[in-house]
């Protein structure tokens, strides 16, 4: 009797699970296109302190995350990681 909900139901969870495959991705790269001045900005003004390495990545990771926690962006430690190297990868660079 109740098959057909059932079935509704998985056939909607199909599609919302579809859906977060490919949101994510693109909700990811947003997120970085947003961030991806103030990184760039944050790792240069540390490359010309005296702080070790790990200091200038500490203290540009917290910028990074400080920035996005202002404008009410959520992002993960891992993904601040991943900007940082990308901004650190694109000074390198030279571009």
């Amino acid at each position: 009797m109740f098959v057909w909900i059932k079935n509704l139901f998985n056939g909607m969870l199909r599609i919302f699970k579809t859906f977060l495959k490919l949101a994510i991705p693109v909700a990811k790269e947003l997120i970085a296109a947003q961030l991806k001045d103030i990184a760039i900005k944050a790792v240069s003004e540390m490359s010309l302190t005296n702080l070790s390495n790990s200091e200038k990545r500490n203290a540009s990771f917290n910028k990074i995350g400080e920035y996005a926690k202002a404008r009410g962006i959520v992002v993960t430690d891992s993904l601040i990681s991943w900007i940082l190297e990308t901004a650190l990868q694109y000074i390198k660079g030279g571009n």
